[in-house]
């Protein structure tokens, strides 16, 4: 599939700068298995490891078993796994086969997958048919479409290659595809002619749904640059182990499995988020660098029976996904004794900045870093005019990373880039950067808090409100009110065993020198938030809800 939204222009122009017409992604994972072969590449919780020689015969056998199958190219796979090492080598062998893979969260249920269905027309969905007590393959049967022609089942001893029909659906064992030797039976070059070409969309993305039901975007072939500026910023080697604890179907988990086959060094895959679990599992593997959400980080800086011995191979934590507290990273750097970094990104359109690990602590601490090579950045005021140096306006950006499109959507697609083919992503942040590149982002332009008049960034009290000692997590939401307009509900988690009080909060508030009109008017205390399918967002939209129910405001 080439994108539509890249013009003659566009590939003249990123090829020239050499970030587009690059191998993609499988080239690279079949180049280690010459060179690297009998490496270990991918390890997982289950206590398995995949070389990447075994990595290239299991990726090739799917990769054939699928055309065999009359897959053709660019149609549609729908991924439902947890992080297991199958998951990234159907994702290859999707690319080998010119298939377009679609990963989901494993929150996915059968309103999810319906609608997925619908919109991709997908031929096919991978998942384990029984997962953590829940039937998958029951809710595949409950969503299924009429595009759905076959289900691949992972972990199921009993199904060989013979397919199981079941309702219009073929039924096929991952394993029995993996045990075939078809690549027997075929030139050794066969896959170069079905693979997926160096300058179409590589793989589909699905939002995680904050927004309602989830839309698709179109992935496409990453410059290198992406994953070797990765690598550069972590100051990554062949001996790093990457700890990936957030799901491989979510945004965060980009800069994990893209950059690890480019050093190389070995990606460890979390199966399922439990704090114990993974403190031994970055313990047992040795994990390096972490890959996370900022909920996790704060669980395992907060964990009661966290030992210093715990982390010792630990050097730094790459949180992204959310906002990160400058106070917070601050804390778990001391507490964990690694860097903490992170990035700025956005599912519609891709990688924008990302901080390195040797950066000082008010970079690490209060920016997302400087740009991607590649990127142009533009900060705009209300009318579309640039704003001065210095200056914080709304971030917009262009550049050879972006996604190249909203699936079966073009209007929206254009909307997001300001109308043109060819124009700026409209990001929604507020930002500034500073005289050496550094962005700092200061709050959400959608969730700017309007109080009678006066502009209130929910971000800059978060952040205060994080620095308090009793406060575990923090959201500010608007309430609506007669005479201002909005104002705002200080939403909080108390740390284990505290109570925060209304007039606690406004006195550290003044502590910290913030402006009267900020303070928020109203105090309610939360257990949990509502989070994302993949846990990594708080649901904004239903806390306003919530807020505005318990507070009587729904009118």
């Amino acid at each position: 599939m080439r994108p539509f939204c890249h013009t003659a222009e566009m590939v003249k122009h990123y090829t020239r700068l050499g970030f587009w017409g690059n191998p993609v992604y499988c080239e690279v994972w079949d180049q280690n298995a010459l060179s690297y072969g009998a490496r270990e590449g991918l390890v997982d919780s289950r206590g398995r490891g995949v070389t990447w020689e075994t990595a290239k015969k299991m990726s090739d056998r799917l990769a054939l078993g699928l055309l065999e199958l009359g897959f053709k190219r660019d149609d549609i796979i729908v991924i439902q796994l947890p992080n297991i090492c199958e998951h990234l080598i159907i994702r290859v062998a999707c690319q080998k086969a010119g298939i377009l893979c679609l990963p989901v969260g494993m929150g996915f249920r059968e309103a999810e997958l319906k609608h997925i269905f619908e919109l991709t027309n997908a031929k096919g969905i991978v998942i384990i048919s029984q997962y953590h007590e829940r039937d998958h393959f029951k809710m595949v049967r409950e969503a299924k479409s009429k595009s759905l022609t076959h289900v691949f089942l992972i972990n199921n001893g009993s199904l060989e290659m013979q397919a199981l029909s079941i309702e219009g659906m073929q039924v096929w064992s991952i394993e029995g595809m993996i045990k075939n030797p078809l690549e027997e039976e075929y030139p050794a070059d066969f896959l170069k002619e079905s693979r997926v070409g160096r300058y179409d969309v590589m793989a589909l993305t699905a939002t995680s749904g904050t927004t309602g039901l989830p839309k698709v975007s179109e992935e496409y072939n990453y410059p290198h640059q992406f994953p070797l500026t990765n690598a550069e910023r972590w100051r990554c080697t062949q001996e790093d182990v990457i700890g990936l604890l957030c799901p491989l179907s979510g945004g965060v988990s980009v800069p994990a499995w893209i950059t690890f086959p480019f050093v190389p060094c070995k990606l460890a895959l979390l199966e399922s988020w439990d704090v114990e679990a993974a403190l031994k599992f970055i313990k047992e593997k040795g994990v390096s660098i972490a890959v996370g959400v900022p909920a996790q980080l704060i669980m395992l800086m907060d964990f009661p029976e966290l030992k210093k011995d715990d982390l010792t191979s630990l050097r730094a934590y790459f949180s992204a996904g959310a906002p990160l507290s400058p106070d917070v990273a601050r804390r778990a750097e001391e507490k964990l004794g690694c860097r903490i970094v992170g990035n700025l990104g956005s599912m519609d359109f891709g990688p924008i900045a990302i901080k390195s690990i040797d950066d000082p602590p008010e970079i690490r601490f209060f920016s997302v870093g400087k740009s991607y090579p590649g990127n142009e950045l533009r900060l705009v005021d209300e009318k579309g005019t640039d704003v001065s140096p210095g200056e914080a306006g709304e971030l917009l950006v262009r550049g050879p990373y972006a996604m190249t499109g909203i699936l079966n959507d073009h209007e929206e697609t254009l909307k997001t880039r300001g109308g043109e083919k060819d124009g700026w992503f409209i990001t929604g942040d507020l930002a500034r950067v500073d005289e050496q590149g550094n962005i700092f982002i200061v709050g959400r332009k959608k969730e700017t808090i309007i109080r009678g008049g006066q502009n209130i960034t929910p971000a800059e009290v978060e952040n205060l409100l994080l620095e308090h000692t009793k406060v575990k997590m923090a959201a500010i939401t608007p309430v609506p009110d007669e005479v201002l307009g909005e104002k705002a509900c200080a939403c909080i988690i108390p740390k284990t065993g505290e109570i925060i009080t209304f007039d606690e909060m406004i006195a550290f508030l003044k502590e910290k020198k913030l402006a009267p009109y900020k303070f928020p008017e109203y105090l309610e205390v939360f257990a949990s938030f509502p989070m994302s399918g993949d846990g990594q967002k708080i649901l904004k939209r239903e806390m306003v809800e919530i807020v505005k129910k318990r507070l009587g405001k729904e009118k």
